[in-house]
Formats: C-alpha cells, sequence, structure tokens
C-alpha cells in the first residue's frame, strides 16, 4: 500500500483551449474542492491502503473539460494533461487544492466544467493517456481511488451541496493472520510467505466511465508489511496471540473463492482456498471490502478462516480448507 496560485497564459488542458473559458481575467472565480474518502474505517495499519480519517495530505490527479459554447463537450481523450492537486489530511470532507489555481469560465451560458479525480497520482502510481489512467497494481500495496464525475461553474460551485467529491476504492483488500497450537512452531517452522494467487498486474480506467479493467498476464502478489515485503513469521501459539503476516490489494474475484499460496520452513508450498459462505452478498471478494483471514496451524492441518472487516461492513464470511 502529496496550493499555489498562478497566473498563466493558457491551462495545457485542451486540445484547443479558449482565453475566454480559462484565463483568470478581471472578475474570474477560482475553482475550489472538496473531497473525503468513501466507506471506510480504520483499517490496516499501512501507508498503502488509506482510511477515511487518513492524516497525512493526499497527492491526487484530475482531469478537467469545459463545456463549449454550443452546449456540447469534448472528450476526456482530447485532455493533454491532468492536474495535480493535494486533498488535506482530516477526516471527512477535506479540502482539496490545485497545485496551479483554476478558475471557472467566464461566460454568461454554457459555461459548465466537468472533473473527476484519482489516487495514486499521475507520476506517484499511476499514467494518463488519451482519457484513459493506469495503475499499476503488481505489487499489492497501491490503494486505487476515483471519484465520482461532477459538473460545477461559477454560480453552482463545486464545494456546494451535492458537488462534493469522494474518493471510492477500486479494489480489494486482504489482511492475513496466524497463529498455531503448542507444536505447530516446531512442525511447520516460520511462514516465509504469503501470496495471494493469480492477480492481474494492471488496472485500467477509460474516463468518465468509472467500472475498471484489469489485465496483463495473472501473477501472484506476495503479502505487505507496512509497505514493504512481508518477513518471515514464527508462527505464535494462541489464538490470542494471532500475529499479522501481511495485507494486499488486488481486483476484485469473479466468484466467492480466493486462493492463498503459504509457504513455511518445513511445510513447503500449500495453496488455501478461503470462500464466501452462500449466504453471503455479494457472493465474490467485493472493491472497497477488507477481508480478514486467519490461518490457523496445527501438527496436521491449515484451517483459515475469514471474516469481512474495515472499510465496508458487508456482513461476515468464513472458509476453510484442510490440507
Amino acid at each position: 500500500m502529496r496550493l499555489f496560485k498562478s497566473f498563466f497564459p493558457c491551462l495545457l488542458l485542451l486540445a484547443s483551449c479558449s482565453q475566454e473559458s480559462v484565463l483568470p481575467e478581471g472578475g474570474s472565480l477560482e475553482i475550489k474542492l472538496s473531497g473525503g474518502i468513501g466507506s471506510l474505517e480504520a483499517s490496516a495499519s499501512t501507508r498503502g491502503v488509506v482510511n477515511g480519517d487518513y492524516a497525512a495530505a493526499l497527492s491526487v490527479s484530475f482531469a478537467r473539460v469545459d463545456q463549449n459554447e454550443d452546449g456540447t463537450y469534448p472528450a476526456y481523450n482530447s485532455v493533454f494533461a491532468p492536474l495535480s492537486a493535494t486533498r488535506a489530511g482530516g477526516s471527512g470532507q477535506t479540502n482539496i487544492g490545485f497545485t496551479k489555481a483554476q478558475f471557472y469560465q467566464t461566460r454568461a451560458e454554457n459555461n459548465n466544467t466537468k472533473l473527476i479525480g484519482w489516487y495514486p497520482q499521475v507520476t506517484d502510481g499511476s499514467s494518463y493517456a488519451d482519457g484513459v489512467v493506469t495503475f499499476d497494481i503488481s505489487k499489492g500495496n497501491v490503494d486505487v481511488m476515483l471519484t465520482q464525475e461532477l459538473t460545477g461553474n461559477k454560480t453552482a460551485k463545486f464545494g456546494d451541496a451535492g458537488k462534493q467529491f469522494t474518493f471510492n476504492h477500486l479494489l480489494t483488500q486482504v489482511t492475513v493472520k496466524a497463529f498455531g497450537d503448542a507444536a505447530a512452531a516446531t512442525n511447520w517452522g516460520k511462514i516465509t510467505s504469503i501470496k495471494v494467487k493469480g492477480q492481474k498486474p494492471t488496472c485500467k480506467v477509460t474516463l468518465p466511465d468509472r467500472s475498471p479493467a484489469f489485465e496483463g498476464a495473472a501473477a501472484n502478489v506476495l503479502l505487505k508489511n507496512a509497505d514493504m515485503d512481508m518477513a518471515a513469521l514464527a508462527i505464535p501459539n494462541g489464538t490470542s496471540n494471532a500475529a499479522t503476516c501481511g495485507y494486499a490489494l488486488f481486483p476484485p474475484t469473479a466468484d466467492k473463492n480466493l486462493t492463498l499460496e503459504v509457504t513455511t520452513e518445513r511445510g513447503g508450498v500449500r495453496d488455501i482456498t478461503v470462500a464466501l459462505p452462500s449466504g453471503a452478498d455479494p457472493q465474490y471478494f467485493a472493491a472497497g471490502t477488507a477481508y480478514t483471514v486467519t490461518l490457523e496451524f496445527s501438527s496436521t492441518e491449515i484451517e483459515p478462516s475469514a471474516k469481512i472487516g474495515a472499510w465496508t461492513d458487508g456482513g461476515s464470511a468464513s472458509g476453510n480448507m484442510k490440507v
């Protein structure tokens, strides 16, 4: 799992830009935004995972399109480069400031501006070209978020009621914990790695569509701990001593099954399938939802269980597989 006002001759935003619409002329009104992080509660304390009360400033990007005089809008693929911005840290809705000040259009009619934002910012975990935002999620520590598209103008401003941005999570989060009985540490040795199997490494969003596409050759994603690859972990004794092995962020699943590859010093490599129960809704590992999987090691078997936690409250789930 980072606001400055300036004057410049023409925003490098659209393939063709109008001085009438974007220059900070006399009487122009600067665009001020506010935004929150959607459906979050405190979860894994990692840099990669962003909570609703995230205390640090968040570097984000926005794409902007301005309404034409005839009432039409250019497509997002006409946007040369997105705008850099910073969401102030804190709970709920906080201020978002552009690195280079943005201004509303000055026309009396057909003067709307549309904005849509995302995290992580371009050059810091995402890239942008031809209206498509691409995120590298191959390491499992990138918390990809996207806002809704909002429309504002100098009288119906961004930040007014109903015009506040929410950064919603596009990925699923799993945190894995482990414990064992008195003989587990001896029989299994240390847990040397846990991977989420078969995850595609690239997330693409074609603006303004908010449905991501996941692409690339599927690969296993090693859990992270404090944004670093998980280290070898001795199996603690007893449920109350369950230790956190790490977390991973990955695309939502197509069904109720998630497979973990668990490697131990003496037990070798084992595949553990965690399945949502038949009554779970939805019947897949969903975006914006955090799952906690607890692995119980004994002298003969690994008994995994899973529950919904953190982010969105999706109820409860459990699963097990004897090895």
